[in-house]
Parts: C-alpha cells; structure tokens; sequence
C-alpha cells in the first residue's frame, strides 16, 4: 500500500540551493500487483487498512460534488447577500467535511494561497542573492485516499492505518530511524526551521500526520516539511 501511495504522490524539493520536482517511483516495482478489494476485506475489521492506493473509506455512498457545486453556483445566483453568503458558508463547510471524490479533490487544488501555488516561485525569485533566506523544504502532493482520512473519525483509524500513514511519510519525506530509539527524523542545525514531525514516535507519528493532513486538507491537497 505505501508503494502504491508514493508511485503517485509529486514532491517538490528546495534544498537550500536548487529546486527540483521528483516522484518516489514511477511505477510499482517489478512483478507487484494492486492490493485488491478482496485482499483488504480478507482482514479482521478491527486491524483492516482502510486505504489503498486506488480504495479509500466512505462516510456515505456517492459523491460529494454534485451538493458542492449546488451550493457554489446559489453563492453566485441566489437572489439577496444573505442566501449568497450562507451558501458560500454551506460549500466551504462541505469542502471540510464531506468525502473526496475526483472533483472534489480537484477544487481543493485550486487555493491559490496555498503553499504549493506560492512557494514554487517565491523559491525562483530568491535565487542567486542572500538577502532574504528559505529554509530547505520538501512538499508533496497528497494522494486523495489518503487525504480522505483526515475526513474520518481519528479514533477510528486502525493500527494497520496508522502504520501506512507512518511508513508512507518516511518513504515520502526520505526520514531515517534513530538508532535503537525508532524515530523517524532528520539532522539538523540550531539555524534551520524544526519540522512538525520531528522526534516522534511512529505511533505518535501517525497522529502527528492526521492532525497535520487534517489542517490543511480544505485548503489544499499538499502538505510539506521543512528540514
């Protein structure tokens, strides 16, 4: 499942002197099939990941959009500010909440505020002066199943779950384990900026994750560690 999870997850690297973009892999490895349907059903509930690279859990059957863009096109057309303004509320509400779907993944993509549209060419322009500094950061582009667990109930995320969402971001964020201790981290000077993640536990990590993706999935499907 991380395989599959970081064959279609985009990063963008700013190392302190050059930006580049890269994928994990382009593909899954030699031989390695999809995990199916069947596979993951096969699994006790209780211990059951509840994420492929190609499935994800539902809240509620169907899709999310069709209500989205209702509420978007009232915010344009409804006949006083006040119906305009409630319905601009209700799309944004639904944009927190409700489960991803294609389109729906897509509209979280177009925040122009986001860090993934503004740092790109924030990082171009800074080139080949020292006045103004960026810390050496890694964004990725969030899969959609994944994103879609920051839509279900954290404490009802299994430990298999969990664990994906751990490895995945070690894989993604290229950390390494610390001796006998376990954690996931990076090495880093007293100057540069401390990443969220750093000194976690993998248990801890997980919900480090959740909470993290959790923040920043109405705004956009990325999210980025800064090394």
């Amino acid at each position: 499942v991380v395989a599959e999870l970081s064959a279609q997850t985009p990063v963008y690297v700013y190392d302190g002197e050059r930006a580049y973009c890269k994928r994990q892999a382009a593909a899954l490895p030699d031989g390695q099939e999809v995990v199916s349907k069947a596979e993951i059903m096969a699994i006790p509930e209780k211990m059951r990941p509840q994420l492929t690279g190609s499935l994800m859990k539902k809240d509620m059957g169907g899709d999310s959009y069709p209500a989205l863009l209702m509420f978007y096109r009232l915010s344009k057309t409804a006949k006083t500010a006040a119906k305009r303004q409630q319905a601009y509320h209700q799309f944004r509400q639904g944009l927190d909440i409700l489960d991803l779907d294609c389109v729906t993944y897509e509209i979280l993509g177009m925040n122009r505020n986001s860090m993934g549209h503004w740092l790109p060419p924030l990082v171009q322009a800074t080139m080949g002066q020292d006045f103004f500094r960026i810390p050496k950061t890694t964004l990725i582009q969030v899969p959609m199943p994944l994103l879609q667990l920051t839509r279900l109930d954290y404490m009802s995320l299994t430990p298999s779950t969990m664990h994906i969402v751990d490895e995945y971001c070690g894989q993604v964020f290229g950390l390494k384990r610390n001796g006998a201790s376990g954690n996931l981290s990076r090495t880093m000077t007293s100057r540069q900026t401390r990443p969220s993640t750093r000194g976690c536990r993998l248990g801890r990590r997980s919900a480090l994750s959740w909470t993290w993706m959790k923040r920043r999935s109405s705004a956009w499907p990325r999210t980025g560690i800064r090394r």
